[in-house]
């Protein structure tokens, strides 16, 4: 049986919510047959209460199936609006998955191969590297095009692009940091470039690109490109107790500007629920879904030499040492986390609409969800 709490429903702040929530779930325990399942659940909202988080919803499906789900805090605070599990979140580099599988798409359909160069889509790009820098370096963040960080970027949260193309010349007039091929750096402007790629074979705006190819075959009606001109319904705003720039402490929830991250279209500019990204993680595990040759562009990496990349997916481990495919996200004031077991058909998510005291190492989505998994799998005697 799946428990999902009751919605909180009045005027508390949203930690003291959290709190008595945590507390109803507690009682709730001795006297029901989801004893396990609340004692699980209870590992994140501890988690939640200790950062004075202000929202987050969680879910996590095994064989297929909800085993857990919850939800609670605020989405919206200076509203006292409630958290709800359909809840509409930036999702931040998670939607590099989403832009990897639609690489992945263009591949198998022979429109791209992963294999050659830049100039080879784009014969006019003015960055450097256009002749050495793949698709597939890019995809596994080994071209050397520079990332742009967070206070780098506080020109750009002021304006909009239609498109990935359009926004080339943020990130290509940037001199690369090592020959391309040759190490690893983390460059959302890599993910950017391939939404152009995209868009160039195509000759599609990437928001349709990515609607046609993945958001439609799986049904994920709650999933889209952000836009700051047409805001979604049922979308989060966002908090933190941490500076938005200096990244230090505070005492007080700051909430965070409607940036555009429309510069990002590749690689951080998308929405969803955590229903829909629940779907889209279990379609790496449904035989059904997608091709073999596709599911193993997203299994397999990239540059397995220097990079734990495939197409928009991290591959690795958790802290149990079991085998995972994972993507997350994180600007101020988003936590956001897509885990895929692949040995165990388990796939959880963790939305979160806070940066929370002492949240730099994103337990709330990722060390706390992972130990409910070790705690879940030990229960179910699926360890390890």
């Amino acid at each position: 049986m799946i428990r999902s709490f009751d919605k909180p429903r009045n005027a508390l702040p949203a930690t003291v919510l959290a709190f008595l929530l945590g507390c109803a779930a507690a009682a709730q325990a001795s006297s029901t047959s989801d004893v396990d399942e609340l004692a699980l659940l209870q590992i994140l909202r501890a988690e939640h209460v200790a950062q004075a988080n202000t929202g987050f919803v969680f879910l996590m499906a095994h064989d297929g199936e909800i085993v857990l789900a919850d939800h609670a805090g605020l989405a919206v605070v200076e509203h006292q609006l409630p958290m709800e599990r359909d809840a509409r979140f930036p999702t931040m580099s998670i939607t590099k998955a989403f832009i990897g599988t639609a690489l992945a798409v263009a591949a198998d359909r022979g429109q791209v191969d992963l294999d050659e160069p830049i100039a080879t889509y784009l014969p006019g790009y003015p960055g450097d590297g256009a002749d050495r820098i793949t698709l597939r370096m890019l995809a596994a963040h080994t071209s050397g095009i520079p990332h742009t960080r967070h206070p780098d970027r506080r020109p750009l949260y002021a304006q909009h692009f239609e498109d990935a193309r359009s926004s080339i010349g943020v990130y290509a007039s940037r001199p690369l940091v090592f020959e391309p091929g040759t190490d690893y750096a983390y460059s959302s402007s890599g993910y950017n470039l391939i939404a152009a790629i995209l868009e160039t074979v195509n000759d599609l705006p990437i928001q349709r690109i990515v609607g046609r190819d993945v958001l439609q075959p799986l049904g994920l009606t709650d999933t889209a490109h952000g836009n700051v001109e047409r805001p979604f319904a049922r979308l989060v705003r966002n908090y933190s107790y941490i500076d938005l720039w200096s990244y230090q402490p505070v005492e007080a929830l700051l909430q965070v500007p409607t940036w555009d991250f429309s510069y990002n279209h590749g690689g951080g500019n998308m929405v969803s629920s955590a229903d829909d990204l629940l779907a889209f993680g279990q379609a790496l595990l449904d035989e059904t879904s997608w091709s073999e040759e596709l599911r193993q562009r997203w299994t397999s990496r990239a540059a397995p030499d220097v990079s734990r990349w495939s197409l928009g997916w991290i591959l690795g481990e958790d802290s149990a040492g079991r085998r995972t495919v994972s993507i997350t996200g994180a600007t101020p004031g988003v936590q956001a986390a897509l885990y895929v077991y692949p040995d165990h058909d388990l796939v959880f998510v963790a939305l979160a609409n806070c940066w929370g005291r002492d949240s730099a190492d994103a337990d709330l989505v990722i060390g706390a969800p992972q130990r409910i998994v070790d705690a879940y799998l030990t229960e179910a005697g699926s360890a390890p």
